[in-house]
């Protein structure tokens, strides 16, 4: 028997089902060189027990930040949760017991040489058995120092720029 679920991503999974995962980004618009901080959130509210692996690869348009990995536990989670330098991915693999949650944040650094409007899509798997199911995907949206944020006023030439004021 198959149960699929619908939250922010489709699962189907054996005999029960991951009832919310959610994947964020703290900056969906960020600029050359800024720190970025991915969340995952898993949440097992099923009877049943899950045991599988998540990993997600980073994409070339960002470095990871040396020892930011780290997870949040609620309830009963084993595994070790990793980052892997030659795969370029934070993985982990174990068991969340039903009732139980696993948080995961880690940091990335982007690429200080990016273009103004490079787009950046990091998705994130689960593998259980032979079945991959793949987790909510983040964008950024690489902006331009200097001028986001900036009033509309400021964008006008000089001559247009003195005569509103």
């Amino acid at each position: 028997m198959s149960k699929a679920l619908m939250v922010t991503l489709a699962v189907v999974v054996a005999l029960f089902s991951i009832s919310c995962m959610t994947k964020s980004v703290d900056k969906p618009t960020a600029y050359p060189g800024d720190t970025i901080t991915y969340t995952v959130a898993i949440n097992n509210t099923d009877k049943e027990n899950l045991s599988g692996t998540f990993y997600d690869p980073l994409p070339s348009e960002v470095s990871y930040v040396p020892g930011s990995v780290s997870r949040v536990i609620s309830g009963t989670v084993t595994g070790g949760l990793s980052y892997d330098e030659s795969s370029r991915r934070v993985q982990w693999s174990g068991f969340v017991a039903a009732g139980s949650a696993m948080t995961i944040t880690f940091r990335t650094v982007l690429d200080p040489l990016l273009p103004t409007g490079t787009i950046i899509t990091n998705t994130g798997y689960i593998v259980q058995g032979s079945m991959v199911y793949t987790d909510t995907t983040t964008t950024i949206l690489v902006g331009r120092p200097g001028l986001a944020g900036l009033p509309a006023r400021q964008y006008l030439p000089m001559a247009q720029k003195k005569a509103a004021h």
